[in-house]
């Protein structure tokens, strides 16, 4: 994939950002199309992470966007879907550096100063025009985006644990490729079952040191604590949500 010219990566962004419009999706748009490789519905599909998840003020949508589409490419340059699982969570940890060198924070609520579930929070971000430095800011994260999602999948991988785990990706495993896919093609954010069982299993916590009772500092760390069953039930519950779909 070449590095295009910033000021064309920032025109483009803006553009998909204003036909598109959600932040999550455009972003998972953008590099789908520089790796060369669409995914129209999944692209859709994730609609509902902008606003920091169901406008939550959790984790920008612009990082899920492109961290969805770096795994991915992850995946279609390994065979090995255990190495491409441990290939994904260093590319996405490069991004999200990334991230954070232009934002301070992954945290939409910190970088809109905008409490999307308090409506008067949310009409002060409309009437005063914030809303506008969301379109900014993609403009100029795009072409920093891209040339993390390039190096991220470049990056040293001599350390990777002979076999990569993680919550997500067993939780997939489970659930099922094309199952998956399902899932993905037919997301309601108000009736989508696996994220009502997310909530309820974790009492709407959505910090992962917060419910697993610790932070990793290494592959190797989480993938051990995967492997030794971290996290066991709410994969579980996640997984069986396909179950209750068919």
């Amino acid at each position: 994939m070449k590095k295009l010219k910033s000021e064309t990566v920032k025109l483009k962004a803006k553009r998909t950002f204003l036909k598109k419009g959600t932040c999550s999706r455009t972003f998972f748009y953008l590099l789908d199309r520089e790796f060369g490789h669409p995914m129209d519905a999944e692209e859709k599909a994730i609609d509902p992470m902008a606003g920091g998840i169901l406008q939550q003020g959790y984790q920008c949508g612009m990082l899920w966007g492109a961290s969805m589409a770096v795994s991915a490419e992850t995946l279609r340059r390994n065979e090995d879907p255990e190495r491409a699982t441990g290939i994904a969570i260093l590319a996405t940890q490069h991004l999200m550096r990334s991230f954070v060198d232009r934002t301070n924070s992954i945290e939409c609520e910190d970088i809109t100063q905008t409490d999307f579930q308090n409506k008067r929070s949310f009409a002060k971000y409309m009437l005063s025009g914030r809303f506008v430095g969301c379109f900014i800011l993609a403009g100029k994260w795009a072409p920093e985006a891209l040339n993390a999602s390039l190096e991220g999948l470049e990056l040293d991988q001599t350390d990777l644990p002979q076999k990569s785990m993680s919550c997500a990706s067993e939780v997939v495993r489970k659930m099922g490729g094309s199952e998956e896919s399902e899932a993905y093609k037919s997301f309601d954010p108000d009736k989508n079952q696996t994220l009502l069982a997310f909530y309820e299993e974790t009492d709407y916590e959505m910090q992962c040191d917060k419910i697993c009772g610790q932070s990793f500092e290494t592959l190797d760390e989480h993938t051990e604590f995967v492997k030794n069953g971290g996290c066991k039930k709410l994969i579980k519950v996640l997984a069986d949500t396909t179950e209750q779909r068919k």
